[in-house]
């Protein structure tokens, strides 16, 4: 800023004042110019960086076991495609099985393309189950001894592998629902059912 100082001075005796006037003077200092270089401004201290969010978490990696939001847990097969299969439910005595075609794993959207081993293995209470369009792979004894099992439905056609065991004393009076499938996937399947221990009255629909 600009400062501005006002004052009288005393003329000396050998200027002629007759009428013993007074003079003033107005002096004007800009603040900084004293003379001496203050220098570049101190840089401010920037502190310390940002703190990362506790309830963020990492991406899972391959062979992780994560809890999905609604309690089921899945491990996690392949990171780049983003697959995993389903090893556990939160409530292994509900009569109908919803495996979704994608899950969440710590905010990462993963496919559902397996279901583990034993994963509904002795539930009698079960009589449904609805398979995601993304599941190629049934573990071994996944359903085995779900003596009121009547349904599955497939959502998908891709369905290839069935593990030994994995339908093994269900109801004589499964129907697997695979509308998606032509004529000739649905054969196979049915062999496919009825090795992995299927009644002889099993039908591919």
């Amino acid at each position: 800023g600009t400062y501005t100082l006002y004052g009288d001075i005393k003329l000396s005796k050998n200027i002629l004042n007759p009428d013993n006037k007074k003079a003033s003077i107005a002096v004007t200092v800009e603040k900084g110019q004293t003379g001496t270089n203050p220098g570049p401004n101190p840089t401010p201290n920037p502190g310390p960086g940002p703190v990362p969010d506790p309830g963020v978490k990492p991406e899972p990696k391959k062979g992780d076991v994560v809890d999905s939001p609604d309690g089921s847990r899945y491990k996690v097969l392949d990171v780049k495609n983003k697959t995993a299969m389903l090893v556990s439910v939160k409530n292994k005595k509900k009569a109908t099985m919803n495996v979704p075609a994608t899950v969440m794993l710590n905010g990462y959207k993963h496919k559902v393309v397996q279901i583990g081993d034993k994963v509904m293995k002795r539930n009698s209470k079960l009589k449904k189950v609805v398979l995601g369009k993304y599941v190629t792979t049934i573990g071994k004894q996944a359903f085995m001894n779900c003596k009121n099992l009547k349904s599955v439905q497939l959502k998908g056609k891709v369905l290839k592998t069935i593990k030994s065991g994995a339908f093994k004393k269900t109801s004589a009076k499964l129907v697997v629902s695979a509308k998606k499938m032509s004529k000739k996937q649905k054969v196979k399947l049915l062999k496919n059912l009825k090795k992995a221990g299927a009644g002889k009255k099993t039908k591919v629909k």
